[in-house]
């Protein structure tokens, strides 16, 4: 029988299993001085086993399996940013995962083997077997059906919309429990190494935008709780306001006329709102921003906040203050403006958001639970 080119060998029979170039695998076969080097890492059972057979069959020397952990994200895609995900080195690489990974990461194990002469591992075809302990579980307030309905409805918004991105959250006014978070762009924490950095990117709370009107019920609580207006105060609403030599507009361009404080806020009206602005004062426009949570991060669990921006109120100048009263010229993440309008629904409790419900050990016993420390705003008129 002449001699054959085992590396060649090897690399023919296994290069269709791993889904690798023929070509690829021998290189790295025949690389001088190699000791070792991973071929392939976290192998599905089956083809792992295609692989052993291979080996077994065509007695290919050498070769020797390495146990290792892989993490599967059963629901898919649900979540994904909020999970993230765990490296092919047992590592979180992305939100919880990477945030809670020294509580939850897997530990190693020793253990021997036996070789025979030629330096073959012996043992249930060179498999190395392990029985990896226990580690902790993670309990988070997300509900998984309202996080699918959540994220069904983003994804029929943006085919509506066609927009590039977009981020939806659902938070419990009265505890803080995140029940939903979902972002887009995403991927399959499955697989990865097919998605991209966007992909990754929690936009809930890793991205900031300019909030514009749903900002406006912030400012009315300002005018509110400063004595400046009631929900009756009349307004006389031409369309448009001319603030410092800028023309601030409605959103349609007309003018309602005649109108009370409710019918500023119900219609949204950016006069209104500019005139509110600058009764206010950018001192004390940004002073209540910064009571209802803006211009930090919210102290919530979830990985990758951005603290938003808000003006120096020294640095102001008339149209920014008309402005910061429509929710223009400042920014804010997500998160930030649903904590400040869930404070306004509960009757003013700033509430810190949360999203791990808690860690509990092997044993049962608790390491972690959720602790809610809200600070309290008084909603009250002069």
């Amino acid at each position: 029988m002449p001699n054959r080119n085992v590396r060649d060998v090897a690399a023919q029979k296994l290069a269709p299993i791993l889904g690798m170039k023929a070509e690829e695998l021998y290189s790295i076969f025949s690389e001088p001085h190699r000791r070792f080097t991973w071929i392939k890492r976290t192998m599905e059972a089956e083809e792992a086993q295609k692989v052993a057979d291979v080996i077994k069959e065509e007695k290919l020397n050498g070769f020797h399996f390495q146990e290792e952990s892989k993490r599967y994200y059963t629901k898919n895609k649900l979540a994904a940013q909020v999970l993230g995900f765990v490296g092919t080195d047992d590592k979180g690489l992305e939100g919880i995962e990477a945030s809670l990974d020294s509580l939850i990461k897997g530990k190693e194990s020793k253990h021997g083997n036996f070789f025979d002469a030629k330096g073959n591992r012996m043992g249930q075809s060179g498999l190395n077997q392990v029985e990896s302990p226990k580690m902790n579980t993670v309990q988070l307030t997300i509900d998984a059906k309202m996080q699918f309905i959540l994220e069904r409805s983003l994804d029929d918004a943006m085919n509506k919309t066609h927009c590039a991105s977009a981020a939806a959250i659902l938070m419990d006014p009265n505890t803080g429990e995140i029940l939903g978070m979902a972002s887009r762009p995403t991927f399959d924490p499955n697989m990865f190494y097919k998605g991209s950095a966007e992909d990754f990117i929690n936009r809930a709370v890793a991205i900031i935008y300019e909030p514009g009107s749903v900002f406006k019920p912030i400012m009315g609580c300002a005018g509110l709780m400063e004595g400046i207006i009631t929900p009756t105060t009349p307004f006389n609403d031409l369309g448009s306001i001319d603030v410092g030599g800028r023309r601030i507009r409605n959103w349609d361009g007309s003018g309602l006329g005649n109108v009370t404080f409710t019918d500023i806020i119900k219609y949204s009206l950016n006069t209104g709102m500019a005139h509110l602005g600058l009764q206010l004062g950018g001192k004390r426009e940004t002073e209540y921003a910064k009571k209802f949570g803006f211009g930090s991060p919210t102290g919530s669990d979830v990985p990758g906040e951005e603290a938003g921006i808000l003006y120096n109120p020294d640095d102001m100048v008339p149209s920014d203050v008309a402005t910061m009263g429509i929710g223009q010229g400042i920014a804010v993440t997500p998160l930030q403006m649903l904590r400040a309008i869930c404070a306004i629904a509960n009757g003013g409790h700033l509430l810190k958001p949360y999203i791990v419900d808690k860690v509990v050990a092997p044993s049962g016993k608790l390491l972690k639970l959720a602790r809610q420390k809200s600070s309290v705003m008084s909603l009250h008129r002069k």
